[in-house]
């Protein structure tokens, strides 16, 4: 095919050194494998994330046991309202502990 006119878009690929010296690439269209990193436990075997600031209980997190697999739900933690006082504290066990520790130790 002679007197063919290279594209421009090809001309400005090949300047770029993708495709000018003739080398063909290996491409694949699949990522390579990265083994799934596990979540770091503590001594006990689980994974409690940290608290974070007061939410007003919204957001509620999962604490995870490692030793199971696939990993399983051990309990959520996460803030919570006193059911006495109505005062915001952490809980450790949002489904479980109701009520704040300054309550709690009045019973």
């Amino acid at each position: 095919m002679t007197g063919a006119v290279t594209p421009p878009w090809l001309v400005a690929w090949r300047e770029r050194g993708q495709g000018g010296s003739g080398e063909t690439a290996t491409v694949s269209a699949v990522a390579e494998a990265v083994p799934p990193q596990r979540p770091k436990a503590n001594v006990q075997g689980f994974v409690e994330p940290v608290p974070w600031p007061d939410d007003g209980g919204k957001r509620r997190e999962k604490v995870l046991d490692v030793d199971h697999n696939p990993p399983r739900v051990v309990r959520v933690v996460g803030w919570q309202r006193c059911m006495t006082c109505r005062k915001p504290f952490w809980s450790d066990d949002t489904r479980r502990i109701r009520m704040c520790r300054d309550c709690s130790d009045l019973r």
